[in-house]
């Protein structure tokens, strides 16, 4: 099997489950992380044969493909921000939707001193959150909370391979106390109803971890009240709440919210009500 044949029956066994500008990106990323290959080597040697522990690989992935399982997790490897992260089932894959959450929280600090910045995010995950504030502001003080042991391997090795220092805990969100003034809490914590697992597609839902994502349609702001309960109580402490939302939740969230002080709501790419911004009243 040469490259030029290998690239057609990628195309062709993935066709059904991926269009084809999508399975364009895929292929690239199959090639360069998984095959470790240059992506346009059936470009420039499109007759060079496979020898047997590419074909063995090539047909490995490509299995593993066809069963679903998302590019990121086969390669063990996502991009967010700009930054390259590890994950695997422990984690989510860092969405492009959050990056904007990112870009929020900057826009809003970047002429601060960073050394000056306290940043709590709550359901940390992969990290990816904290990671690329940290990439922007070097001298925060940053911590990351998450219930997984697992994420929070996966974090901390994120973390350590850019070089940056982030104080990671493992507890429960709903039940973190702290005696630190944060000037940022941030979260995006798992707010998809149960109801619309019906809408999603099954390399979602047979591979990343439903306790990151689902949350019971009769206590769709589970995670939010938690958050909120803490701050009235002052069992944390901020200046700042960011919040990445489901839209279908969004009025009953700001009525929530409002009792912390003024409410923004931003859009994601998409203009959808994706972020919700509190400015801590005095």
């Amino acid at each position: 099997m040469n490259w030029i044949t290998a690239k057609g029956s990628f195309f062709e066994t993935l066709s059904s489950i991926y269009d084809q500008n999508e399975l364009c990106s895929v292929y690239k990323l199959f090639l360069q992380e998984y095959m470790n290959v240059n992506p346009h080597i059936h470009v420039y040697t499109p007759e060079k044969e496979l020898n047997t522990l590419q074909i063995n690989k090539f047909h490995e992935g490509l299995s593993s493909l066809n069963r679903s399982t998302p590019i990121q997790y086969l390669t063990e490897q996502a991009f967010f921000f700009d930054l390259s992260f590890k994950v695997n089932s422990s984690v989510l894959i860092p969405r492009q939707e959050t990056e904007e959450l990112v870009r929020l929280i900057y826009s809003k600090y970047q002429n601060r001193k960073s050394s000056e910045l306290q940043i709590l995010d709550l359901g940390t995950g992969s990290g990816c959150i904290v990671i690329a504030l940290k990439s922007k502001f070097h001298n925060a003080s940053i911590v990351g909370v998450d219930i997984s042991q697992q994420a929070l391997e996966i974090a901390n090795y994120n973390a350590l391979s850019h070089g940056y220092s982030i104080d990671f805990k493992q507890c429960d969100m709903c039940n973190f106390i702290s005696a630190q003034n944060f000037d940022i809490i941030v979260s995006n914590p798992p707010y998809v109803l149960e109801s619309e697992k019906k809408l999603m597609h099954s390399n979602v839902l047979n591979f990343e971890p439903e306790t990151a994502l689902f949350v019971p349609d009769a206590d769709p702001l589970k995670y939010y009240k938690a958050i909120v309960q803490s701050i009235n109580f002052g069992y944390l402490k901020t200046r700042s709440l960011f919040l990445e939302i489901n839209p279908k939740c969004i009025d009953g969230l700001i009525d929530l919210v409002r009792t912390l002080g003024d409410v923004e709501i931003h859009q994601d790419l998409n203009a959808k009500k994706r972020f919700i911004e509190v400015n801590i009243r005095e």
